[in-house]
Order: C-alpha cells, then structure tokens, then sequence
C-alpha cells in the first residue's frame, strides 16, 4: 500500500484584489493627450516662428463700389380725435405721495423659522 504522505498533491494560491490599480494608465494617457494638444495649439498659433515677418500683403486691384441709395417719402400718420361719451370717466387718479398711516400689510400674521 501507498503512504499518504508522499502522494502528488496540487497546490492553490489565491490572489485578492480589491480593483484599484488600473487608473494609472489612463491618467498618463490624458496627460500625453493634453500636452499634444497644447503643443499643436501653439504651433499652430505661431509661438514657435518667432523670427519670420508676420505681415501679409496683399495688393488686389479692386474696383469702386458706389451704392446709389433711392429717397423714400416716410407718410405722415394723423390720429383721428375720438369722442368720448358723457357718461365713461377718463379721468386718472394719481397714486398718493405719503404711505396711508394705517398699515395695510400682513406683517403681524407672518410666520417665521424663530422656533
């Protein structure tokens, strides 16, 4: 008979991780990403071409432009006078100039958050 102790045996290794290690890499990717588009952005803006001349010249032979612009006649607009009947009141009352002593207001029913 066969001792146990010599039998093949196999053995485990468990790994745990608890997923937070793959960040990094798409940090680094956005930083690249980043510095080419401020690189580009000031290659692009003329950052980098410091000593040539910058002035454009162009000579383009264009002809006059004469607008001719035609008089308008605006018509004047006369408002017919209206007729009020005897018994419609326009008169306007102005609004007073001092607050009314009494006061008018519901400050004495407000509700506050004093507890």
């Amino acid at each position: 008979m066969a001792d146990d102790s010599e039998r093949d045996s196999e053995r485990t290794t468990i790994v745990t991780s608890d997923g937070d290690g793959g960040g990094s890499a798409a940090i680094v990717l956005v930083v690249v990403v980043l510095i080419v588009i401020l690189l580009a952005a000031l290659f692009f803006g003329g950052a980098f071409n410091r000593g040539e001349e910058r002035e454009l010249n162009v000579d383009i032979n264009t002809p006059d432009v004469n607008v001719i612009v035609p008089q308008t006649q605006v018509p004047v607009v006369t408002v017919p006078e209206v007729q009020v009947p005897s018994n419609v009141n326009v008169n306007v009352a102005t609004p007073p100039t001092e607050l009314p002593e009494e006061n008018l207001s519901n400050t004495g029913t407000a509700v506050t958050n004093s507890g």
